[in-house]
């Protein structure tokens, strides 16, 4: 786990430039935003694991009164922060050093959480939804964009993945020590991707 997590936190220190080219290798955001808002909803606090450089903010700031990102990368932290400067939103966004797998919030303390592309960078991704299950209010909402799997090694190199991608089993497997429960799951137009909802609470039908 440390040496994954090591792996993933030099990744994201080196890549500094290089970022605009590998997010041009995932699937156009544009094809599944709208999608991705309604599985959000309307939360006041909604948390980003893996904020990155901050590409999110807009879009997030648009459904959610408060945005937190948290990321293991203090570079990528501060460009999140100078992208919320710039776009006028700073004191709507809040960004926080930390790991997906000890997220520095308080239990119950979001209402929605979002794992966009991330998981996958996880040193410990079952622990990684655990702690967003922590950390969700009661009725609160995990939204999972992952790749499916598997994917080339020069792909996963390129982008510092850990892991190939995952099953929508195993991310079912691992919601429910969380108390979370499949809610729903998206179609894209992206074969090699997944939109998966999981909430907070009672079990819902899937």
């Amino acid at each position: 786990y440390r040496e994954r997590r090591s792996r993933s936190r030099e990744f994201f220190a080196a890549l500094g430039d290089r970022w605009a080219k590998v997010r041009e290798t995932l699937p156009p955001p544009d094809t599944y935003m709208e999608r991705l808002a309604s599985a959000l909803g309307a939360p006041k606090v909604l948390l980003e694991v893996g904020i990155g450089a901050g590409h999110m903010i807009p879009f997030l700031c648009r459904i959610a009164r408060r945005v937190v990102g948290v990321d293991n990368s203090p570079e990528m932290l501060s460009e999140a922060a100078a992208a919320a400067f710039s776009l006028g939103l700073a004191s709507r966004v809040e960004t926080r050093l930390g790991e997906a797998e000890h997220l520095p919030l308080g239990d119950g303390s979001v209402d929605a959480v979002l794992m966009h592309f991330m998981l996958h960078h996880a040193g410990n991704p079952r622990e990684a939804m655990m702690e967003a299950g922590r950390v969700l209010s009661p009725e609160g909402v995990l939204v999972v964009v992952e790749f499916t799997g598997p994917s080339t090694d020069s792909f996963r190199h390129s982008h510092g993945d850990l892991w190939p991608g995952f099953s929508r089993q195993e991310l079912t497997t691992w919601c429910l020590p969380a108390a979370l429960s499949p809610e729903d799951r998206f179609k894209t137009q992206a074969r090699s991707m997944m939109i998966s909802v999981f909430r907070k609470g009672e079990n819902h039908a899937f």
